[in-house]
């Protein structure tokens, strides 16, 4: 097994129990870049870490998340050259969303050790709970291929590499699953790694879980194994 180590603060810090802004006067650039110059030193050298992603699902960010991504980035080339860096967009790294809100962001790094980040559900808000039916959600067989194709067409254009570092669906319908069955051949052939959403026993009765229960393998494993990832 081989980590990839992520903080999940959707681009902000905890200050007197307030989440506060990354790039603000309270949370600075600098102090971002702080974190990660003590994080990559910890884990410097360490073969059990595969990457370090800046930051899961940075959201509203008010054009700071661009500069932010930079200096923790700089701060980790300063300890690990050529580790791997997954860099996530703003508003919650949307796949569907992508080219709306992150058209024009990039980092620079000269090491080619960088890919980018995006995250995709499949419900109506793209927020992975499925508080909603397949049917009252207006799913269809291709709404995952379709979700993900701006951010694929964007790694296109700027011959990035790209990641697909959290996707899921419900178990209990067969029909959810024919969209994860669809998509993955579409990532294959795009050349996009994909991580599943999520696995681990403390996930108990979790509609997304690729956990077994009792032994017996999540309907969605069967759709995972037929394809290879990271």
């Amino acid at each position: 097994m081989r980590l990839i180590l992520s903080p999940h603060n959707f681009g902000r810090y905890s200050l007197q129990g307030k989440p506060t802004l990354i790039g603000s006067v309270e949370v600075p650039d600098a102090a971002f870049g702080d974190f990660w110059k003590r994080t990559a030193s910890a884990f410097a050298g360490e073969p059990a870490v595969y990457g370090f992603s800046l930051m899961n699902e940075p959201h509203d960010m008010n054009g700071a998340w661009s500069r932010a991504a930079q200096v923790g980035l700089d701060a980790i080339r300063s300890i690990e050259p050529q580790r791997l860096v997954l860099v996530p967009g703003d508003h919650w790294t949307g796949a569907w969303s992508w080219k709306r809100f992150n058209d024009h962001f990039s980092v620079h790094d000269g090491s080619g050790r960088v890919i980018y980040e995006a995250h995709q559900y499949f419900d109506p808000d793209r927020s992975g709970l499925y508080r909603q039916s397949y049917d009252q959600s207006s799913a269809y067989p291709d709404i995952g291929t379709d979700l993900v194709r701006p951010f694929a067409q964007w790694l296109e254009e700027r011959n990035a590499r790209g990641i697909l570092a959290e996707f899921g669906a419900p178990n209990d319908d067969t029909r959810w699953l024919e969209v994860i069955e669809r998509l993955l051949p579409r990532l294959e052939h795009e050349r996009i790694p994909w991580i599943y959403w999520a696995g681990g026993p403390r996930w108990g009765n979790y509609p997304l879980s690729a956990e077994p229960r009792d032994g017996v393998d999540a309907p969605v494993m069967k759709i995972l194994t037929k394809y290879g990832s990271i």
